[in-house]
């Protein structure tokens, strides 16, 4: 059987979630409509000179953007730049030099994408040996199939 997952883009926080999860999600992680704020006291965090309204209680501070609640002030803000601030080219400019900062530390599969642990030659050598998956897609002939998974 093949089954095709239909991804979609949440409006909010631009992470892709399968169509049938997205109602789920937003009701999850972006209504505050129906959140109990009356023990809450409502304020200001500053992120990249501008401010960003946050309720707070003690030492818990909830985003008043979405869902998430924060045991910090450093945590709040930390979450409100990440989420709300940081443009999603700089998010994948992170997330490819996480990835890069990775390779370095891990042995690499290039063919099949697959980290091994460092100072594990021999793990590496053992799959590009034995593993019937990438034995498979060492024989991939590109345009085949799907030239990004070798499929």
């Amino acid at each position: 059987f093949f089954f095709l997952i239909l991804l979609m883009e949440c409006l909010h926080c631009n992470k892709r979630v399968g169509k049938v999860d997205m109602n789920k999600h937003v009701r999850t992680r972006h209504d505050v409509s129906t959140r109990d704020n009356s023990e809450f006291e409502k304020s200001v965090v500053i992120v990249e000179d501008e401010e960003y309204p946050v309720w707070v209680k003690g030492h818990i501070y909830r985003c008043e953007h979405c869902t998430i609640e924060a045991n910090s002030l450093q945590s709040i803000e930390k979450h409100i730049y990440n989420l709300h601030v940081m443009k999603d080219e700089d998010k994948r400019y992170r997330k490819m030099m996480r990835m890069d900062e990775k390779k370095q530390k891990h042995q690499y599969c290039d063919i099949c994408w697959l980290f091994f642990p460092a100072g594990s030659e021999d793990l590496l050598r053992e799959h590009k040996e034995y593993d019937y998956d990438h034995q498979k897609k060492l024989k991939y002939e590109e345009g085949t199939g799907c030239d990004i998974c070798r499929t």
